[in-house]
């Protein structure tokens, strides 16, 4: 049991050691109105959000509203939801947005962080 403890607290390291940190504090930060942009005319990646099995049971449809951050690689981060219709949305809402790419923020020439994108995700039921 030890063994396997001691196996994963070394995977669980490597893991965090993998994850770069974002060093917000040394790009400017602009929203993408300063830019005259939409989130959609940056993304290049915006996979399909999955339906909850308890919603498609239940005939749920609706949508929510994800706001987030956008750093100088194009990743999205500080994920926060806005409106949702219905609660059971919101894991896979945030899921989604989380699993996006966007083009690398660039704005008067210089990389740049985006803060406050929006992003909203319907869910119907398609009969």
């Amino acid at each position: 049991m030890k063994y396997i403890f001691l196996a994963f607290l070394v995977f669980w390291l490597a893991a965090c050691s993998a994850i770069p940190e974002r060093d917000i504090t040394k790009f400017k930060q602009v929203t993408l109105s300063d830019m005259g942009l939409k989130a959609k005319d940056l993304v290049k990646i915006a996979p399909k959000p999955r339906y909850p099995r308890g919603a498609l049971k239940a005939g749920l449809e609706g949508h929510c509203k994800v706001v987030f951050d956008i750093d100088t690689s194009g990743m999205t981060y500080n994920l926060n939801i806005v409106s949702c219709s219905h609660r059971v949305f919101e894991a896979s809402s945030l899921m989604c947005v989380k699993d996006m790419v966007f083009e690398k923020p660039v704005f008067d020439g210089e990389s740049v962080i985006v803060k406050n994108a929006e992003w909203k995700l319907s869910y119907s039921i398609e009969g």
